[in-house]
């Protein structure tokens, strides 16, 4: 490690542009301090930084920008930035010991010269054996090809979180398969772990989670742990993923982020959090861990053509256990943050040194390469503290010297020249330089369809080879040597989760009879197709012309009533089954009268307020283009009849093909009537969603606006996804929306908790749920059902969903009201300044100029309490020229803000620029910039930034002009 301290410390003193790589965190967080302590004196302390996993996003982000730019000199990193990052223009490379593969060497050592014409990579070897027999024989480094990488496609658990992504997307079929593998086995698997579910041999993902999100593609652990800094303040410092947490963050540990020292004070494992605090110590930790191998089955086992070596396959348990840490100390905290020499204990370590040197471009048969060798004849011992390695310009290096016993056995090194014409005179090298020409341009020469046919060849030959008469019984469980099915394996996966699972209760059937009457239902006359075609036109979704009878809606015509293999909860509930041309689902329908009130509000007034929601519809759909049902301000208005309340309960969160909508509800008015309507259409398993969407396309005749909440981000796109996977295609115009969190954003997003709509309706509507079940708690008592068949688990659900709808009438009326100019005059106003404020504001917008005046007097009338609306409504005064109406803003703004720990100076900025230009008091501007530059500076020393600094000028400058037109003005004429 010091050779390589002092190596990157000689090239970057030179300007050159380096990267150091190590082979584990902690010992790049030890190098940087290291070069960081060396090199602090020429360089900033931003100028050498560490990169490696557990670094936030941001942070390599920056780092990558700062190396491409040149602000950054140096970067000791892990092999993180070996691969697929342009880091720039680096012109060296160090390597902290043998990275572990050539094909690793070679990338670590291309990461320099990528737009240099030379570069030069050393690897410098630490007391590993491996380490040591590549320094003592270069040739077999320089004369092999790189390694290839193998990968068995079949491991049981590659290949089940592969199936899980790709149930995700579109549910398997009975006979299909994966890789060339069949799937019963493991798709019946998933089903008993509640990931898919089956159903008329289909099986459906019905885990409400992505599942590619618990995938990790460099890593097999599914969770990191995250490092909170608790110096000043809670901020999230960086991650460890969990097979390191044990010996990198465990409690009393050392842990070093960017060259700075952390101790952790607490581990919360159940949390996944580590909780740590910025200390300076004299010394840093290291964990020891036991690792323990244990055989669990061998497959398949070979000997080899001697006898002398036994080969098994099968599987293998790794345990790893932390048992102690030990702290090293440094020997000087003053002058080193950590100790200089090896730890006691640990041995010498024999530091040495390869070194290839690169002339070219980036294209590979144009460089010309430099190789170093060890010269033993002249080898001898180093004595104590020899002076620092030195490459000079001639291209010889002339001392790799150390300090102490870590270099008392280390090689001179003579750097020797092999390009074109001249070679090294060792023959050894010489023959390895040809053997790897050769091998090289065999591989070339082999096209990529021969190289797979060989790797299965070989690959079949392994797995087909017999076993020699002398080899041993291959597991004393009678396998004889063969390969274990895809169904062992899945047997004792099995075995495994049902250990580790607590006791479930058995499953039941949950399966309806079916009723004596079913074939009659079956064979009634659904509504007219004819008709739901149009219908599908009108809602922009069409029939495809190669799906079977796609396109067609139950419609109201469709038969139904009680059925009697019901279970008595869905009954109470006065469910009906559908029968229709796709299927069967479950249809709940409720009847309200308009004279239903719901919190504040009547159903009756909808009809006259969805008129007024024509500005939200126009805002919303805007960018929708000719697709839009309203976007020109000449579009009819709203009408209540043709608006569609849409509230869908799903097994996920995401909008992918895996989310599937197992409840959809909705609800219209009809007019003539006199009534609101409810209807909740229910999936008993994922075979009914056809029939279920196909009575859902019908309703959308006549439809020009869907009404929901956050339905145009995740429910119309849901549902747009599940009639395209069930064989309709996008077609014609689709509704518009009229989606009410926006507008509850813009009014309540500053004083309320959450604009959940929970919490809108107790707080804003009055409506008060008591007993409700949360939306979030839907997927799971869903997938109960599925299990049990239980249907009392989906009360909740429903009263939930119709719940959700009849507040979207609710929200309608609100909305409507507060457009048509309610507040102030039929309804009392908001009391909170900052409510009133948002309002007058969102009418503005939408086009209520005059009503939002009205509010905008009332809030700035004397005794209203003052906040964070004087600056925006002051703002608003002065792009309508009412320049004096905004400085009385201004300065209860001001006051205010001179009372605050971090106070802003906008208020008193505009108030000197108001006496400035405005009324032509220059002393009075001056006053006021002088307190603004207070308070910037306060604000400065408790928070350093950029912007801060800028303004600080910005007062300066304005201050000094102020000065001089007071000088000005003093002078007599």
């Amino acid at each position: 490690m010091l050779e390589s301290q002092k190596l990157a410390a000689l090239l970057l003193r030179s300007g050159i542009q380096t990267i150091v790589f190590a082979r584990s965190r902690v010992r790049v967080e030890i190098l940087l301090t290291y070069l960081q302590e060396l090199t602090k004196r020429e360089f900033g302390p931003k100028s050498i930084r560490g990169y490696r996993g557990g670094y936030l996003p941001k942070l390599r982000r920056e780092i990558e920008k700062g190396l491409r730019s040149g602000e950054i000199r140096g970067v000791v990193s892990t092999n993180a930035l070996e691969l697929g990052i342009d880091i720039g223009q680096l012109q060296a490379c160090v390597l902290n010991g043998y990275p572990g593969s050539i094909a690793s060497t070679w990338q670590q050592s291309g990461r320099a010269g990528r737009r240099h014409g030379s570069s030069v990579t050393f690897l410098v070897a630490s007391s590993n054996p491996l380490d040591q027999y590549l320094i003592q024989h270069p040739d077999y480094f320089l004369g092999r090809p790189p390694e290839e990488a193998r990968i068995h496609p079949d491991n049981l658990l590659i290949l089940l979180d592969h199936i899980k992504c790709a149930a995700y997307e579109l549910p398997f079929e009975a006979g299909d398969t994966f890789g060339g593998e069949k799937l019963v086995d493991l798709l019946e698997f998933l089903a008993e772990e509640k990931v898919l579910h089956e159903n008329a041999g289909r099986w459906y993902w019905m885990e409400q989670a992505f599942p590619a999100h618990g995938i990790s593609l460099r890593s097999a652990a599914q969770e990191n742990f995250v490092i909170i800094d608790m110096t000043e303040g809670h901020r999230v410092l960086g991650e460890v993923d969990r097979f390191g947490a044990p010996t990198l963050i465990h409690e009393e540990a050392i842990y070093l982020h960017e060259g700075v020292q952390y101790q952790v004070e607490k581990l919360d494992y159940p949390e996944k959090k580590a909780y740590v605090r910025e200390v300076n110590v004299d010394y840093f930790t290291d964990a020891s861990l036991a690792v323990e191998l244990k055989v669990l089955h061998v497959d398949k086992e070979r000997e080899s053509p001697g006898g002398a070596i036994v080969r098994q396959y099968g599987e293998l348990m790794v345990t790893a256990k932390p048992t102690i840490f030990k702290k090293d100390a440094a020997s000087d905290a003053r002058e080193h943050r950590f100790r200089s020499d090896p730890p006691a204990g640990r041995g010498a370590a024999h530091e040495r040194l390869l070194v290839l040197l690169f002339r070219g471009g980036r294209s590979g048969p144009q460089r010309e390469r430099y190789a170093v060798r060890p010269a033993r004849a002249r080898q001898r011992a180093r004595p104590s503290g020899a002076a620092a390695s030195d490459v000079r310009s001639d291209g010889h290096l002339r001392r790799a010297a150390g300090e102490g016993r870590a270099h008392e056995a280390a090689d001179d090194l003579l750097l020797r020249q092999v390009s074109g014409r001249h070679r090294p005179q060792s023959a050894l090298v010489r023959e390895a330089r040809r053997a790897a020409r050769r091998s090289r341009a065999a591989h070339r020469r082999m096209r990529l369809p021969e190289r797979l046919s060989r790797l299965r060849r070989t690959d079949r030959g392994s797995r087909t080879a017999r076993q020699r008469p002398g080899a041993r019984a291959a597991a004393k469980n009678g396998r004889c040597g063969r390969m274990s099915s895809l169904r062992d394996r899945l047997t004792r996966l099995r075995a495994h989760s049902a250990s580790a699972r607590t006791t479930e209760e058995a499953l039941s059937p949950g399966a309806a009879a079916e009723p004596a009457g079913s074939e009659d239902a079956t064979a009634a006359k659904g509504c007219d197709r004819a008709e739901a075609v149009r219908a599908g036109d009108r809602a922009g979704i069409h029939a495809s012309d190669g799906s079977e009878g796609a396109g067609t809606g139950s419609g109201s015509g469709e038969k139904g009533g009680p059925f009697r293999g019901l279970h008595p909860a869905l009954t109470a509930l006065n469910v009906e089954e559908i029968a229709g041309e796709f299927g069967r689902f479950l249809r709940r329908r409720a009847v309200y009268p308009l004279e239903h009130r719901h919190g504040h509000y009547v159903l009756t007034e909808l009809m006259s307020c969805a008129v007024k929601l024509k500005p939200i519809a126009a805002r919303q759909n805007r960018k929708r283009g000719r697709q839009a049902a309203d976007v020109s301000s000449e579009s009819p208005d709203i009408e209540a009849q043709r608006l569609l309340f849409l509230d869908t309960e799903t097994t996920g969160l995401g909008v992918g093909t895996g989310n599937l909508p197992f409840m959809i509800g909705f609800g219209y008015a009809d007019g003539a009537a006199g009534t609101f309507t409810v209807e909740q259409l229910l999936i008993r398993h994922p075979g009914e969603e056809r029939a279920m969407l196909a009575y859902l396309l019908g309703k959308f005749a006549g439809v020009t606006h869907l009404v929901t909440y956050n339905g145009r981000s995740f429910d119309w796109p849901v549902l747009t996804s599940r009639f395209v996977l069930n064989g309709w295609r996008p077609s014609g115009v689709e509704p518009g929306h009229l989606d009410f969190l926006h507008p509850s954003r813009a009014l309540w997003k500053n004083t309320l908790p959450s604009c959940r709509l929970s919490r809108i309706e107790e707080d804003r509507l009055g409506i008060l749920r008591g007993e409700d079940v949360p939306g979030s708690l839907a997927p799971e008592l869903y997938m109960k059902y599925l299990s049990d068949g239980d249907a009392s688990h989906l009360r909740g659900v429903y009263i939930h969903n119709e719940r959700d709808i009849l507040t979207l009438a609710s929200l309608a009326v609100h909305f409507g009201g507060v457009l048509e100019g309610r507040l102030g005059a039929d309804w009392a106003l908001p009391k909170e300044p900052e409510e009133l404020f948002r309002t007058a504001a969102w009418l503005a917008e939408h086009g209520g100029e005059r009503h939002a005046e009205r509010l905008f007097a009332a809030l700035c009338a004397e005794g209203t309490p003052g906040g964070r609306w004087l600056l925006p409504a002051a703002a608003r005064l002065k792009r309508l020229g009412r320049h004096e109406e905004a400085a009385e803003l201004w300065e209860r703004a001001a006051s205010l803000a001179e009372s605050r720990l971090l106070p802003s100076a906008e208020a008193h900025i505009e108030l000197s620029m108001h006496y400035e230009h405005r009324r032509r008091e220059p002393a009075a501007a001056l006053e006021y910039a002088s307190r603004a530059l207070e308070l910037l500076q306060r604000r400065t020393t408790l928070r350093q930034s950029d912007r801060a600094r800028a303004e600080l000028d910005a007062i300066r400058h304005r201050m000094a002009r102020l000065r001089r037109k007071l000088e000005a003005a003093g002078r007599p004429g």
